[in-house]
């Protein structure tokens, strides 16, 4: 038994579950098919599923460039800036085989029209807020935010 064979049988249940345990996947094969199966296994195949349901990490980076064009063309006058990083590899890479020598995504800006328009009507108090992503990459999330000036504050 091998990863794939294992990935193909789990299939329904990674699509309906795809926070299943490891511990109840090696507990079920043992039970249906009486077979032992490691731990790294029963990793490689959900993780080969959920990439299988889900769509990988590294194909939804790909479609990014797609998503600014539709967030342009649904709303006119927006910003949208997708900052990427060339190869950062030595000579020794170049000569290498094998080596990937494609971009990275680094970094991505969205502005719409109607914050962007809104923005400049605010007082001049700002506020900077951050979070950090715990996904599969992470990163962080900045926002800048203005008060407006037609809201009273009621004290």
């Amino acid at each position: 038994m091998n990863s794939e064979w294992l990935g193909a049988k789990l299939h329904s249940r990674v699509k309906d579950n795809p926070a299943l345990k490891l511990k109840t996947i090696v507990e079920r094969t043992q039970e249906k098919w009486n077979l032992g199966v490691s731990f790294t296994t029963t990793y490689r195949a959900r993780c080969k599923e959920l990439d299988m349901v889900g769509g990988s990490f590294r194909e939804q980076y790909t479609r990014l460039y797609d998503y600014a064009h539709e967030l342009l063309r649904s709303n006119r006058g927006s910003n949208v800036f997708i900052n990427i990083m060339p190869f950062q590899g030595s000579e020794e890479d170049l000569e290498a085989t094998g080596v990937v020598f494609c971009p990275h995504f680094h970094r991505m800006y969205v502005c719409f029209k109607r914050c962007k328009e809104n923005f400049f009507k605010c007082r001049k108090i700002i506020g900077l807020d951050g979070c950090f992503l715990k996904g599969y990459y992470g990163g962080q999330l900045l926002a800048a935010i203005g008060r407006d000036p037609m809201i009273k504050c009621f004290q």
